[in-house]
């Protein structure tokens, strides 16, 4: 795992079988986490959960991690539950990582309380059981690169360096279900429209939530790519963002995940063709934007996918500048 963040690079293994040396992370966060290391220098990570006496769970199995549950004392005496998970095949060492920060980030996400958390992270073992069981097969579709290629250069040109990494790479938001493909605290969206030079105008919207901006201020990033000798490669775009997080193990964390999610994997035909940005032009969803939100659908339709000719955004165009502070600032 060459150049990657390695947050156990300071714990030393356990002396005792049985046992772990731990250092705790996420101070701000409502629940206990800590990256662990045991005795056989495996990298691990605790989720520790006081006042869970009762708590049972079917946890799934992962054939690259060692899962346990069990009771543990927290500091005060009470009892906890402790979910451990140690990895067993340092080449898988990447993805366990971005497995452990999504654990982390999904018991967040689901509140304070800790038997909720503890639920909610079970569940997601089962997300992560299906998607390490799928084999990569073949290549991401031409369609699939692009759209990937342009969330990542928009990640890199704007949101890196205008954040920290951690909250820039969690911005990116849409291959973990985000309704737009960045988010900060749903004040701030962009939603990244990337077509090569030689494809038509049209624009496709997958879904009437897509350009909807209930939630804060959503920005349209039309944006067209063209191959190019000074241009960057989808893996050498991969490899820069990785790099430039990576002594951020919250941050490369979230990215490995997001990358895995969109099947992405280092592959060397994605270092064939180069691309460079032809054009970039950034549109304010608002008013009468040419667009179909949830509320303009009659009875009885749920999902649409349309297109909008790019050219009618016109009169919405606002300057970079305007993006990037409302990116620093995502507030009203």
């Amino acid at each position: 795992m060459n150049k990657t963040a390695n947050p156990w690079a300071d714990i030393a293994p356990a002396e005792k079988a049985d046992d772990i040396k731990v250092l705790r992370e996420r101070g701000g966060s409502a629940h206990d986490f800590f990256w662990a290391v045991d005795n056989l220098g495996r990298p691990g990570i605790r989720f520790s959960v006081p006042n869970t006496p009762n708590f049972r769970a079917q946890i799934p199995a992962l054939s690259e991690i060692q899962i346990l549950l069990t009771q543990t004392r927290d500091d005060g005496g009470e009892i906890a539950c402790a979910l451990d998970l140690f990895l067993r095949d340092d080449s898988m060492r990447e993805i366990f990582l971005a497995v452990c920060v999504d654990l982390m980030d999904t018991a967040d996400k689901s509140g304070t309380d800790g038997e909720s958390a503890l639920n909610a992270v079970v569940a997601r073992i089962g997300k992560w059981q299906q998607m390490l069981k799928k084999q990569q097969v073949g290549l991401m579709s031409e369609e699939a690169q692009t759209g990937l290629w342009g969330e990542l250069s928009v990640l890199r040109d704007l949101f890196l360096p205008n954040l920290a990494a951690a909250v820039a790479a969690e911005a990116w938001s849409g291959p973990t279900g985000g309704e737009q493909d960045f988010s900060l605290d749903g004040l701030t969206l962009a939603e990244v429209k990337t077509q090569r030079a030689t494809s038509d105008r049209a624009v496709i919207i997958n879904s009437a939530d897509q350009l909807d901006n209930g939630s804060g201020v959503l920005f349209l990033v039309h944006q067209t790519i063209a191959p190019s000798e000074n241009g960057v490669t989808l893996q050498g775009l991969v490899s820069a963002v990785r790099d430039e997080v990576q002594n951020d193990a919250t941050a490369y964390g979230r990215i490995v995940r997001n990358l895995q999610v969109c099947s992405f994997a280092d592959n060397e035909a994605y270092d064939k063709v180069a691309f460079a940005v032809s054009d970039r032009k950034f549109y304010r969803v608002e008013g009468n934007f040419p667009r179909i939100i949830r509320g303009q659908l009659p009875a009885g339709v749920s999902e649409i996918r349309y297109g909008i000719n790019i050219a009618a955004c016109a009169p919405f165009l606002v300057e970079e500048n305007v993006v990037v502070q409302r990116i620093k600032e995502p507030t009203d």
